[in-house]
């Protein structure tokens, strides 16, 4: 439907108001659930309750994409250039003339005059980080946490490396988990540097994979968010080690600890 629309729009540039007409008659003329093309509507329009939208109004503390993680979740996003959406799309059985990429064409079409233009910006206040060496007697922390189908039970994975990028020490453990995500990637974080603490590595960099909590950890002074004592308790920790920083790190370069954290709530070991 998208590869028809963009097809009569190429055909004809002047008459986008009538292009856009009949594409939006063959979406409520198309037969599906009714509720599919509710959903084809209100995602067409930009009003899906998408966490860009739920953080905008106040109705979620979190912006990030569900699946990932990685970036804000914007319509687009969500539906086309999530690693997860890019999965659905690659097992769709829909299959598209040669020179025509599904993904591409749906992005185009939402980034064009007749639809909305994405109005949220996500806070500017976190620094863009680049990597560099751990310094000598420094150790990388990462850790990963995996949330159960009952949104309690939490799987974690954590791996220390040295300097030279070998594995120092190794965690994988299951806890119940309260609150949100961003509350149970904070829970995840105290437990990592619990046990780092405990076998005696106290010069830390610790890669944090979920944006929201990395800017949290970014701001000093009390935190006054609802998870604040959370917060608050991640930095009583810099006063027992040597050396403590933060530094966000996207899921798809953190793959490692994302297996032991999954292994860890599939299993039953402690």
């Amino acid at each position: 439907m998208l590869y028809s629309h963009q097809i009569a729009t190429e055909a004809s540039s002047s008459s986008t108001r009538n292009s856009a007409n009949q594409f939006w008659s063959s979406i409520w003329a198309t037969s599906v659930p009714p509720k599919v093309r509710v959903f084809i509507w209100r995602a067409g329009k930009g009003i899906l309750p998408t966490q860009t939208h739920l953080f905008d109004k106040g109705i979620s503390n979190t912006f990030s994409c569900v699946w990932c993680g990685d970036e804000a979740e914007t319509e687009d996003y969500l539906l086309w250039r999530c690693e997860f959406a890019q999965r659905v799309w690659n097992e769709c059985p829909v299959t598209f003339a040669s020179r025509v990429h599904a993904a591409r064409l749906a992005l185009d079409f939402l980034e064009s005059g007749t639809m909305f233009r994405e109005a949220f910006t996500p806070p500017n206040g976190l620094v863009a980080l680049r990597w560099k060496p751990l310094e000598v007697m420094h150790y990388k922390l990462n850790f990963s946490c995996r949330i159960g189908i009952d949104h309690q039970q939490v799987g974690l994975g954590v791996l220390l490396r040295d300097s030279a990028g070998l594995v120092v020490a190794s965690m994988w453990h299951q806890f119940r988990g309260e609150g949100c995500g961003l509350q149970v990637h904070a829970q995840a974080l105290l437990l990592a540097l619990d046990f780092a603490f405990n076998i005696g590595l106290l010069s830390l960099e610790v890669d944090v994979g979920n944006k929201d909590l990395h800017g949290l950890l970014q701001k000093h002074g009390p935190c006054f968010a609802h998870m604040g004592v959370l917060v608050d308790d991640i930095y009583s920790w810099t006063h027992e080690f040597l050396f403590l920083s933060f530094s966000f790190i996207k899921n798809v370069c953190n793959k490692a600890a994302q297996v032991l954290a999954t292994e860890t709530l599939s299993s039953s070991f402690e």
